[in-house]
């Protein structure tokens, strides 16, 4: 057997979907069921934080102790996982114990001990943590996760992906795969607004339901380069998930 992937499940994945975003977090949910099965057929880890494991069965609600628990059946848990180290404290604070950033802090620290080799959530506090550390890289979405144990097993050559053609009006700016250019500073609301008034257009690829997984924004360079002739398209942004940063023009 070659590479042993070892990942660290984000809990907030397991939970029920929020009725305020449902196809969203369904398309969470189909996407970690892929890693999960990928996972066991390729003999890859995936784990449960133990202070994680613990809240989710504390929960005192008639029946959701016993949802918790069959959700996280399929999970190890993470055997003696790392201590919080003390200069967290003036990295992240210290917030109180038992909520989400709480939990969050203990996940990263994980990671940064390299007790797991990726931290699978779509938590943007979890990523910003993770990225003051130079961890960023190695926080991955459920789809990201699974694309990476197919590629690994020499599983991932696959159908081009369906493109399909959509006005910038149409896309999500609060979208995670923008995450990392709002992580540049880039005020991506305004430039949303310039390019819905300029008709940029944009091709994307779905994720399997309604977050996208490539998106390619462009305009017509209306003063191209005196070495060209006719139409120019200008590449305004270019993301995947498999690549490891976004191409953002200038």
């Amino acid at each position: 057997m070659g590479t042993t992937l070892k990942f660290l499940v984000d809990s907030g994945l397991l939970l029920p979907p929020d009725p305020a975003a449902p196809d969203r977090e369904a398309d969470r949910a189909v996407a970690l069921a892929e890693a999960a099965r990928l996972a066991a057929e390729y003999h890859h880890r995936l784990y449960i934080h133990p202070a994680a494991r613990q809240e989710m069965l504390a929960e005192k609600l008639p029946g959701r102790s016993e949802l918790h628990r069959s959700l996280l059946r399929p999970y190890s848990v993470l055997s003696l996982p790392p201590d919080v180290p003390a200069q967290f404290d003036s990295v992240f604070g210290t917030p109180p114990s038992g909520t989400r950033e709480w939990m969050n802090i203990r996940l990263v620290a994980a990671l940064a001990a390299d007790a797991v080799d990726f931290l699978i959530s779509a938590d943007r506090d979890l990523r910003r943590k993770a990225k003051r550390l130079g961890l960023e890289e190695r926080v991955v979405l459920t789809a990201e996760a699974a694309s990476m144990i197919r590629d690994l097993e020499g599983t991932g050559a696959q159908d081009p992906p369906i493109m399909e053609e959509a006005g910038v009006s149409a896309l999500n700016p609060e979208d995670p795969i923008f995450d990392p250019v709002r992580g540049n500073g880039l005020d991506f609301k305004s430039c949303f607004v310039e390019a819905e008034n300029a008709d940029w257009r944009a091709w994307i690829s779905r994720d399997g339901g309604h977050m996208l997984a490539a998106c390619c924004i462009a305009a017509e360079d209306r003063i191209p380069p005196p070495s060209l002739t006719g139409k120019v398209l200008q590449i305004r942004f270019f993301w995947n998930i498999r690549l490891s940063k976004p191409d953002v023009s200038e």
